[in-house]
């Protein structure tokens, strides 16, 4: 497991949490146009209490900050496993070269052994 330093976890957290902002931005937008849209055409809506008002508008605000925010996050971890994966790979490339070199020189060594038992 790779350990990260805090200036990766700066880094991520400040892109999460200013992508964590543009969502709760687009959810409010969102938000507060249905609550406009329903106050104008909806009798029910209009008789609502203001926390009530107030807590339907919240809801977009919190799921696009949600939704935004933990995407940002999936693509820094997709970022992250990519260049782990990348280093991964090459270790095991190398570990499989060295093994076959030295199954193809026991092969020789065997082989050579083998004909000098047969003369």
């Amino acid at each position: 497991m790779k350990l990260v330093d805090n200036e990766h976890l700066d880094n991520v957290v400040g892109r999460s949490f200013r992508r964590g902002i543009e969502g709760s931005l687009w959810g409010l937008g969102i938000g507060g146009a249905a609550a406009l849209a329903l106050n104008k055409f909806s009798p029910w809506y209009r008789r609502l209490t203001p926390a009530l008002k107030a807590y339907s508008l919240l809801i977009p605000v919190i799921a696009g900050m949600m939704v935004i925010g933990e995407g940002e996050l999936l693509t820094i971890e997709r970022e992250n496993h990519k260049v782990h994966h990348e280093e991964q790979m090459k270790k095991r490339m190398e570990e499989f070269r060295r093994l076959d070199a030295e199954t193809m020189a026991a092969r020789a060594t065997a082989q050579s052994r083998l004909s000098e038992n047969e003369k």
